[in-house]
Formats: C-alpha cells, sequence, structure tokens
C-alpha cells in the first residue's frame, strides 16, 4: 500500500496536481487518466465549435490529451490504434478509425512496426502538455459523488490572474468485459462559459452580455457610433429603422456600406462622380435580417478574468486577461454597463487592438434608406451554371428601389459574366435609375 501511495504522489507531482488530491487511493485515482482527457478536450474545443464526448473528433482530441497523460505519468510513449480505439470507447464513441485522416502527420503520427501494428505517436499533445502543464495549467481532481469526480483546470496568466474551470464527470461500470477501462463516462458537465467576473464589480457575465445586445442598447440610446481604429473617419453606426437594428460602415458622405432589407451594398461614387448605391448580394429571405444582435458582445469574447480597477467620473473601469493571455481595460457606463470602451496589449504593455464607443453622436444623413419607402422596380437574374458538367439554369425576381444598383458580387469577383442580353453580346452596363431590367449571368467562358 506505501509502495502504491508512493507511486500517486509521485504521478501527482508529475502532473502538477494538488498532492492532497490523491493523499489516499481513490475511485478519482481510477479514472484520472480518463477525466483529465476528457476535461482538456472539452476545454480545447469549446473555443470552438463545442461537441459531445461521443463525437469521433472529440473523442479523438481526447485521446490525444490521454496519450499525453500516459507519457507523463507512466512513460508510455506510443499508443496501439487498438487501445486508442478502446479508450474512445470508454468515452461512449465507436470511430470507425482512431483519428480522422487530415490528422496524420499534422496531430499524430502513425508508424508501422515490423509484424504490421500500427502505433500513433500524438507528438502535438505530447508537446502541447509539456509546454503547459505545471507551467501555465494545473489540475486538481476529487470525489464529486458516487462514481463521479470533479477536475478543475486551473490556468495562470502573466498578468498574475488565475481561472478555473470544473467538470464533473460521472462514471458507470463499463459493460465491456475486455476494455482496459472498468469505468465508461456516462456524463459531462462542463463549466459555465464566460469570464470569471470580481465579486466587487457587483454584476455577473451573464449581465454584463445582457446588458450589451443591441435589443438593450438600442431601447437606451438612439444611435451608437463604433470606432474603426484602423479608419477612424469610417466608424460604424449602430441604430432601428422601422423596427430594423441596423449596422452602417462609413462617414455617410464619401461612403457607406452595410446591409437593409437583406441586401448588402456600398454607396459611393461612381465613374462620374455620382454617389450611388449598389447592392452585390440579396439574402433569400429579406425579412429575416441578417443583423448582429451581439455586435459588442463578441468584443468581450474570449475574456477569461475580469477585476475591478475603480469607478468614478460615471464610469466602471476593469482589468483583465483573455484566453490566449493578452492583458486588457475595460470601461463601462456605471449606470447601464454599457461598453465605451475596450483595450488589448501584447506582453511588453503595447496596445494591440480595441474599441471605442460613443453613445452621444449625432446620426449622419442616411436618407438614401428613403428610396425603399418609394416606388420599386424589378431586376430579374438570369443565371446559366455550366461548373456541374452540364448547363444549369434559374431566374430570380428581386426588387430594388429605383435608385439602387444590383451587381452581383459573382459577376464581379466570382466565376460569372454579367450581360444585359440573352446572346450575351451586350456587356453589362448601368441601365439608369428608374426602369426595371434583366441581367444575363453565365459561367460559360470564351
Amino acid at each position: 500500500m506505501k509502495k502504491l501511495l508512493s507511486l500517486l504522489l509521485a504521478s501527482a507531482l508529475l502532473l502538477g496536481l494538488s498532492v492532497s488530491a490523491f493523499a489516499e487511493a481513490s475511485f478519482a485515482d481510477s479514472v484520472a487518466g480518463q477525466a483529465f482527457a476528457v476535461a482538456m478536450a472539452s476545454y480545447e474545443l469549446s473555443r470552438y465549435d463545442p461537441l459531445p464526448p461521443a463525437d469521433e473528433l472529440f473523442a479523438a482530441e481526447a485521446a490525444g490529451w490521454y496519450a499525453a497523460w500516459l507519457r507523463r505519468t507512466q512513460g508510455v510513449d506510443l499508443l496501439t490504434e487498438a487501445e486508442v480505439l478502446n479508450f474512445e470507447r470508454s468515452l461512449g464513441c465507436d470511430p470507425a478509425c482512431a483519428v480522422p485522416q487530415y490528422w496524420q502527420e499534422v496531430q499524430v503520427r502513425v508508424l508501422q512496426s515490423s509484424d504490421g501494428t500500427a502505433y500513433l505517436d500524438f507528438f502535438q499533445h505530447k508537446h502541447r502538455l509539456d509546454d503547459t502543464l505545471g507551467r501555465t495549467m494545473e489540475i486538481r481532481i476529487r470525489g464529486a459523488g458516487e462514481n463521479a469526480v470533479c477536475l478543475t483546470l486551473i490556468r495562470h496568466f502573466s498578468t498574475g490572474d488565475a481561472a478555473s474551470f470544473p467538470y464533473i464527470l460521472r462514471f458507470e461500470q463499463n459493460p465491456d468485459a475486455d476494455s482496459a477501462f472498468a469505468w465508461r463516462l456516462a456524463e459531462l458537465t462542463p463549466p459555465e462559459r464566460g469570464a470569471q467576473v470580481d465579486p466587487a464589480l457587483t454584476f455577473d457575465w451573464d449581465l454584463l452580455l445582457a446588458q450589451n445586445e443591441l435589443d438593450t442598447l438600442l431601447g437606451i440610446y438612439d444611435c451608437i457610433r463604433v470606432e474603426n481604429e484602423f479608419a477612424p473617419d469610417m466608424p460604424t453606426w449602430l441604430f432601428r429603422r422601422d423596427g430594423r437594428a441596423i449596422a452602417l460602415t462609413g462617414d455617410g458622405e464619401s461612403y457607406v456600406s452595410g446591409e437593409y432589407r437583406g441586401c448588402s451594398f456600398v454607396r459611393e461614387a461612381d465613374d462620374k462622380g455620382v454617389m450611388r448605391t449598389r447592392v452585390s448580394f440579396i439574402h433569400d429571405s429579406p425579412d429575416g435580417e441578417d443583423y448582429n444582435n451581439g455586435w459588442l458582445t463578441n468584443w468581450l469574447d474570449g475574456i477569461a478574468v475580469l477585476t475591478l480597477d475603480s469607478v468614478g467620473d460615471g464610469v466602471i473601469r476593469g482589468r483583465g486577461v483573455t484566453e490566449w493571455d493578452s492583458a486588457l481595460t475595460l470601461t463601462l457606463d456605471y449606470g447601464t454597463l454599457a461598453l465605451r470602451e475596450l483595450n488589448y496589449y501584447s506582453e511588453d504593455g503595447q496596445r494591440m487592438s480595441g474599441v471605442k464607443v460613443d453613445y452621444d453622436a449625432a446620426l449622419p444623413d442616411f436618407s438614401f434608406l428613403d428610396a425603399w419607402d418609394g416606388p420599386l422596380r424589378k431586376v430579374t437574374v438570369v443565371r446559366e451554371d455550366w461548373r456541374g458538367g452540364g448547363q444549369s439554369v434559374s431566374t430570380t425576381v428581386y426588387e430594388l428601389p429605383a435608385d439602387w444598383e444590383y451587381l452581383p458580387w459573382e459577376g464581379l469577383y466570382g466565376e460569372y459574366t454579367i450581360y444585359m442580353d440573352e446572346s450575351y453580346t451586350r456587356p453589362y452596363a448601368y441601365p439608369g435609375d428608374g426602369q426595371d431590367y434583366t441581367l444575363y449571368m453565365t459561367t460559360a467562358k470564351g
């Protein structure tokens, strides 16, 4: 027993675990490798598109972390394909192959022994584990009820902040008597998403996000001006028109781009110096406005820790760090929690990017949108497509304001050529305001 306990403590130290977690042999010890692998896979994939453990990509990601764990704790460097599949089945997944084909030579190397046995080297996961665990990350594991454990990943950032991510994993006895794993994963409960917020801020993450959705902000402010740091004279304007939430970018005089009533457009001077609104794409369902309620909350995405800096002058100032270890400062309106400024910094303190938001600016003259209240014209588009090996023809009719031009992006930048006649002899030229017209588009060349 003492020898076993010594081995467990050594494993705990190698992993960067809390030693108290392994003070005695326990159920947590018997599933530690599986729990660690599943928690790491969930943590990594949650940044992109969360997947269930039974998903083949999730299982492969977990297998990589399990292989890294084995190398770290037991010195096992390679796993056979059968061993990987055995592990993946202990998560409730039964994939056709151990890892996706596109992983080979990128995430994993497949090595063949002289007897034809395939061995998998998860070199990327092993490298990532060596680069983080015991340096920027530690783990703690404890029991969490019958046949369950809580494995907590603790991220340590260069700013001195730390964030904890507790995963609850419940297991059941493995019905596969031939499995190397006595326990099979039955349920995974990941931590809540979002930043860990300093209690001194007096609000939680969900409230901060809710207060900065456009639905909320445009119920308080008439207009929101978002500075474009790369072109300060071309800000983005967020406002409502006819009950629609709209985002337009530009100065309102020489240039405007955005989307309205399903039409993606640019308004600027044409080759004759006349301001023209030119539509490049029309959504199939214009009533389903492609409007981003998270225009400002997207800026908050990826924050791991947020703490209070100061309160005064009608604002709350916070500081924090992102999941990618970039320091940040944040300023919120004291009364509404509306985002006023957010800045991200490099390790040496240089500002890398950010956003400034003004809720008091006057909205530019966007009266060209009034054209939708007047007579509309019909633009018919006939598309002939030969890319599938044969001819495919479709016809669509759009309604647009009398002075809005429709010039499809696939004709400007794609594989189509636009003509004004069915014989494909007259190249496209804007026919003028106020009249219906037909565009003939084809992928045929020559």
